[in-house]
């Protein structure tokens, strides 16, 4: 699905990475989007961008992302939520050490990775 010129969007980009997050949360929690097709969405639109911008610098593996887009997606299945975030790609930023992840500056010692879904100084996850 990619979004109008006439709205103001360059050509090529995605209707999913230009839904806002309840828009997402509600499209897949009614499975008119699954939670693969939006993690793609955001996948292809980084490996678009990223390298102009240089915006996520600890993007985790592809195959990985995916899967846990799978894991989310049979969830729903089964009539598991795991809240308005379930199946939200969701990028953090880190100004300090963790998880052998870069430090982009700021903070000194650990922060806690645990509610953040996965996505650290990127796309590093999804939520849930």
């Amino acid at each position: 699905m990619l979004a109008s010129t006439e709205a103001g969007v360059a050509p090529g980009v995605s209707d999913i990475v230009m839904m806002d997050a309840r828009a997402l949360s509600a499209a897949i929690a009614a499975k008119t989007l699954s939670c693969v097709e939006v993690m793609t969405a955001y996948l292809d639109h980084i490996a678009a961008l990223n390298p102009k911008v240089n915006a996520i610098v600890a993007l985790q593996d592809r195959d990985a992302l995916l899967a846990l887009a799978r894991e989310r997606d049979a969830s729903l299945a089964r009539g598991e939520s795991l809240g308005a975030l379930h199946g939200l790609p969701i990028a953090g930023q880190l100004s300090g050490p963790g998880q052998s992840l870069p430090v982009v500056g700021g903070l000194t010692g650990g922060l806690p990775l645990a509610g953040l879904g996965g996505l650290t100084s990127g796309l590093s996850g999804i939520g849930g």
